[in-house]
């Protein structure tokens, strides 16, 4: 219930609602009297002359000071102490007791800790505010007004404290206060405003509280749906970004729920706060009716709680349960339950929900396991035996078929005894004495109970199963295999029951229903879900040995095949009538097909032999691919690529090229996605090049040339200047070529890398054409329907995928341009939009992080080597930094195996104590350790090439100084092998890098790397001074390349520089001056890298223009000593000054130093 708004006019006289402005001290105890005290006998003089007759003897030396110190000794004197305070406050007065409370209470919203006592106090003063002594109401009422009033003038307060216990006075006051209490009009409006000002507030404890607080403030409108109340559209907003688990339990408590919240409600079951997704199961028992839930609400709501991790959410759901069970629409009926669900639509959470109320004894199975429930509603009641008599009297006899929930509900039931049955035995079969003799009584009982629910022969039961079958409804055929289930509880030894099963299979294999209803739906290809047929073929291994069933449904194939071969040959006039038939009955065998080897064993025993893959192939494959009709197509590529995981021989290159076609230039998208899709497979086990190898090879244009002279030397001379001079034409023409070049033709690899980029373009961001307004709850939650539609029309989800799977799988040399895959996958991450393509974003979202922590080193590198290709690709468009960032918390991941790699910006190592663990003595792990080594060199010199020129203004300019800073921020991060574990460690040492044997290559190879790489970031730092924060970066990622190389970092000993003397000074110059020395042999070669690299089309803006030079200032930097002679030559005075200076011996020059550094010394006795 709500607070109601009233504007009703108090009769009675207002106080004053302000509370007082002073803080009194806190009250002595009367028991000593002070100075300013009156003695005990004169106090009780005066307060008898004040107080009445009848109120003298109740309250001797009562204070609200007193009263409130009792209340924190325990709760069970608190309805005294509010019966003493409700005396108090008449006898005082009720302005005069406010400012006491309120002077009482200042020191309690002090305190922010939820110690016992202070909770006990604002316990009661919640009980009594809200307390209403008969006789005092409008006292009552006047007092809880003026202290809400107080409470809310201090939530403003600076104070968290303060701002949280006013809050939760507040709250507890609301909350306590009866059905029918009222308040004035502007008290609700003071109270509305600034309980949603402090739902906003930065603490999360006052958030919590101002949502208890406006929880009965919500109005309901004039539809009670809450679409219109502020306060519920607060927390709705609210409730979805914030980030504390107790401020959204307590707006998901006080949200009001109506048609309009319940998603929002619904939504919070996958919280990621278990203690978030069980308060959201108790509102929907507590408040939700069950039929105020729509089906597809209840069924997410039990698939999610049933299936949640903790102990305490699932126990909410089942009291969620529990709930819907008793409630008015069920009735404890089960079967009304599963109606609830639609079991025919939600076949698993109806079983499910089913088997929960089982275990919790809530629906028993001994009670619905009697005679008399079996013949009236049971499997017993289509096989009654009936009189003489009887069977005269009923000329017609019709039999209502079993509901899918019906049939449902009695499947579990049987599994259940079955299961109890064989569990009672097994306990039986351990037990000894008395207890053995319990135990197979319990058997006994529980086996005559299964008994009575099933038919009384399994004959009955397959009868009954075709019954169901032959209503050719989607509920009949879905009660028909809810039924067939209940075979797995019969005794298969039986050889009536195997006859019959085994005829049951050969008959309804080979039906494809009525062709003349149109509402038939018994078969897949006429419209139904296939289940019914992969549930045939799993009864026909159960009824057959070993690999017979696999004839006998490839049999069936034949069969559906034979009859529109002789349709066609008896009525080749009559195509109209036959186009259906021959559609439908290839489906069907295709589909059986395709279900037969989808549930195959792939083991070499069980793989299908040569002659029969051959078989398979020419009765069914070959025409499915050349049908007319796209779904014919789409099931013949499906069982094609089944064939190629469970045939022998079956990869040749008519199978190879029959997908490669279809995936490229077929006209329907499903057949398109279903090539791609058995492509991806077969070269996951076969691997892409022994498809390539199999593929349609391209012609030439050119053709050959066959010379037959020999003599004639200057053709030969001609030709070859011919073709030196077309090299770079050619060249250039290449990639003309390629895409000329039909897809079918191309290695898969390239195949599908064109499709991905013909679908979007990479790093190209989506716009938002969905307002999140628009979403609906379900659609956000599952996205089933957008999903399955994507699996099917969307090539370039199953091209990526594949690529996924195979860079996943196969590493880094899966792929002949592993960088330019990854790279592009990237750019369709960041180019897909989630809304439209959610089974992209979820396969990618998991794929990158899968990449970046696999433990082998041979698909990490994969990663490494495409960081700058996909920098540079991400450059010319918007976010770069966005891509900067996602590649940086990728390569920040832990791997599998442990790194010395340097995390941290300080250049701290990471502890190898994980190495014994994870050390591989197979082999020389190179890869990883030399990619990363081999990025950080190619930023390195890339950073440098980039400042070869200035950066520009406007547009072009803010563009490369976004990718300047994106690269810096990259390196400063990404992970750095530790060259001097590397130095040391030995081929049996457990210092060894990433826990491996690293050789003497390697080692070598990743020290010439980073040491380019350090001085690449020296040149680095002299050319771009202006750009602050990439120069915070380079200078980070030089100090790491420093403590990698084992050289101290530059930063640090300048911050040791401070307050060091003048000798420590002189042998950092020299530290310095060793370091140049020693890296001096790779400056030119890292300044000539990167000018080539500056002029080179590999690098973004490499022909971008510096800023224009006036003539003037041409002039000026030709003839600076004309133009500016004053400062020319102070400078050329300068330079003299410190040539002379080094010219005259030092030790005339400068003094003897105290103490001299090594260097000053040599130089000293090489001039004297």
């Amino acid at each position: 219930m709500t607070v109601e708004k009233t504007t009703k006019k108090k009769t009675s006289k207002k106080t004053k609602t302000t509370p007082p402005s002073f803080v009194a001290e806190e009250e002595k105890d009367d028991a000593t009297p002070t100075k300013e005290q009156h003695s005990p006998e004169e106090e009780e003089q005066q307060q008898q002359q004040m107080m009445p007759s009848s109120a003298v003897k109740k309250l001797p030396q009562i204070t609200v000071a007193r009263l409130l110190n009792e209340t924190q000794l325990g709760v069970a004197m608190h309805k005294r102490i509010v019966r003493q305070m409700t005396e108090l406050r008449h006898v005082s007065g009720n302005e005069k007791f406010l400012q006491d409370v309120c002077t009482c209470l200042l020191h309690v919203l002090l305190e922010y800790k939820r110690d016992l006592h202070t909770e006990r106090v604002i316990r009661f003063i919640i009980a009594f505010t809200s307390h209403r002594e008969p006789g005092h109401e409008e006292e009552a009422d006047e007092f809880c007004e003026s202290l809400i009033r107080f409470l809310l003038n201090v939530t403003a307060a600076k104070d968290r404290a303060v701002r949280f216990r006013a809050c939760q006075m507040v709250a507890g006051i609301l909350n306590a206060l009866g059905p029918d209490a009222e308040i004035s009009d502007d008290l609700y409006d003071q109270m509305e405003e600034t309980m949603l000002e402090r739902l906003r507030d930065n603490t999360p404890a006052v958030r919590a509280q101002a949502a208890r607080a406006l929880s009965r403030l919500q109005d309901g409108g004039e539809d009670a749906d809450f679409s219109n109340s502020e306060i519920t559209t607060a927390f709705i907003e609210l409730i979805g970004g914030e980030k504390n688990k107790d401020a959204r339990k307590a707006i998901l408590g006080a949200l009001a729920i109506s048609d309009h919240t319940i998603s929002v409600v619904v939504e919070r079951t996958r919280d990621i706060s278990e203690e978030v997704r069980r308060i959201a199961f108790l509102a929907l028992a507590a408040k939700v009716p069950v039929e105020s839930v729509s089906i597809e609400h209840r069924a997410l709501v039990l698939r999610r709680g049933l299936n949640d991790r903790s102990i305490s959410v699932r126990s909410a759901c089942v009291d969620m349960l529990k709930k819907w069970m008793s409630s008015s629409v069920c009735e404890n009926d089960p079967i009304k339950l599963l109606k609830l669900l639609d079991a025919e639509s939600h076949p698993n959470v109806s079983e499910m929900a089913l088997k929960t109320l089982i275990e919790t004894k809530t629906v028993k199975a001994m009670a619905y396991a009697t005679k008399e429930k079996s013949e009236t509603s049971g499997l017993r009641r289509f096989f009654l035996k009936k009189s003489e008599e009887e069977e005269e009297e009923e000329k017609v006899s019709v039999v209502e078929l079993f509901s899918p929930e019906e049939a449902l509900f009695w499947r579990v039931i049987v599994e259940a005894l079955a299961n109890q049955t064989s569990s009672s035995g097994k306990d039986t079969s351990l037990a000894v004495g008395q207890a053995r003799a319990v135990l197979q009584a319990e058997t006994e009982e529980v086996e005559d109970a299964l008994d009575q629910c099933l038919p009384e022969s399994s004959m009955d039961l397959l009868r009954a199963i075709s019954m169901h079958a032959d209503g050719k409804t989607t509920s009949s055929v879905f009660a028909a295999r809810q039924l067939m289930m209940t075979l797995n509880c019969s005794d298969m030894n039986d050889g009536a029951l195997r006859r019959g099963a085994a005829t049951l299979v050969y008959e309804r294999l080979r039906s494809i229903g009525d062709l003349n209803d149109e509402n038939d739906v018994s078969c897949y290809a006429r419209g139904g879900d296939g289940e019914w047929e992969k549930q045939l073929i799993d009864l026909a291994k159960r009824v057959h040995d070993d690999n017979e069933h696999v004839a006998v449904v490839l049999g069936a194939c034949d069969s559906l095949r034979g009859t529109v071969t002789d349709e066609e040959n008896n009525n080749k006039n009559d195509d109209d009538v036959n186009d259906d038939t021959n559609v439908y009955a290839e489906t069907q065998a295709l589909f059986i097909a395709s279900s037969l080897f989808e549930t195959a064993n792939n083991s070499s025993s069980s793989k299908l032999p040569a002659h029969a893959t051959e078989a398979v192939m020419q009765s069914l494959v070959r025409p499915a691919v050349a049908h007319a009709s796209a779904g014919v197509r789409r099931e013949g590529i499906k069982l094609l690529g089944l064939l190629l995981m469970c045939g022998t021989n079956a990869l040749t290159e008519e199978t190879v090229q029959i997908l490669r076609t279809a995936a490229d230039v077929d006209p329907s998208e499903p057949v398109k996605c279903m090539a791609l899709r058995a492509l991806g497979d077969a070269a996951m086990l076969y691997g892409p090049k022994a498809l390539d190898a199999r593929r349609d090879m391209p012609v030439p244009k050119k053709g050959i040339h066959v010379r037959f002279d020999d003599d004639d030397d200057d053709d030969e001379r001609e030709e070859d200047e011919k073709e030196k001079e077309n090299n770079d034409d050619a060249d250039a023409d290449a990639d003309g070529e390629e895409n000329e070049t039909a897809g079918y033709q191309l290695t898969l690899e390239k195949q599908l890398l064109r499709i991905i980029e013909s679908a979007c373009e990479p790093f190209e961001n989506p716009k938002d054409k969905t307002d999140l307004e628009e979403l609906d709850a379900e659609n956000i939650d599952a996205m089933n329907e957008a999903a399955f539609t994507e699996s099917e029309n969307s090539a370039q989800t199953i091209a990526c995928e594949t690529l996924a799977k195979l860079a996943l799988r196969r590493g880094y040399y899966a792929f002949e341009q592993p960088s330019l895959v990854i790279s592009t996958l990237l750019g369709a991450i960041f180019a897909c939009n989630a809304q439209e393509t959610p089974r992209l974003a979820q396969c990618l979202a998991v794929f990158f992080p899968a990449i970046a922590s696999a433990p082998d080193a041979k698909v990490r590198a994969c990663l490494i080597d495409a960081v700058l290709p996909s920098l540079r690709m991400a450059s010319q468009k918007k976010g770069v930094a966005k891509v900067a960032a996602f590649l940086t918390s990728l390569l920040e991941l832990e791997t599998g195996i442990s790194s010395s790699s340097n995390h941290k910006e300080g250049g701290d190592e990471a502890s190898n104590s994980d190495t014994d663990k994870n050390k591989n003595l197979d082999g020389v792990i190179e890869r990883s350790d030399a990619g990363e080594a081999e990025l950080v060199r190619s930023l390195s010199i890339e950073i440098l090439a980039l400042n070869a020129k200035p950066f520009g203004t406007g547009v072009a300019g803010a563009q490369v100084k976004a990718y300047h800073a994106a690269i810096s921020r990259v390196l400063s991060r990404v992970p750095i092998p530790d060259v001097k574990s590397m130095l040391t460690s030995q081929p049996n040492d457990g210092n060894a890098v990433n826990g491996s044997i690293v050789s003497e290559e390697t080692k070598q190879r990743v020290t010439l790397q980073l040491s380019e790489a350090f001085v690449a970031m020296k040149m680095a730092t002299k050319k771009c001074p202006k750009e602050k924060i990439a120069l915070k970066d380079i200078n980070i990622a030089k100090d790491r390349i420093h403590d990698s190389l084992g050289v101290s970092s530059s930063s640090s000993s300048n911050s040791n520089n401070i307050n060091n003397d003048n000798e420590e000074g002189e042998d950092e110059v020299e530290t310095l001056f060793n370091e140049d020395l020693q890296f001096a042999e790779y400056a030119e070669g890292v300044e000539k890298y990167a000018s080539e690299l500056s002029q080179s089309e590999d690098l973004p803006f490499y022909d971008r223009k510096g800023p224009k030079v006036s003539k003037l200032k041409e002039k000026v930097m030709a003839a600076p000593a004309r133009e500016r002679s004053k400062r020319a030559a102070a400078q050329v005075a300068s330079e003299k000054w410190v040539e002379d200076d080094l010219n005259v011996p030092l030790a005339k020059v400068t003094p003897q130093p105290t103490r001299s550094s090594r260097r000053r010394e040599a130089l000293q006795e090489f001039n004297e």
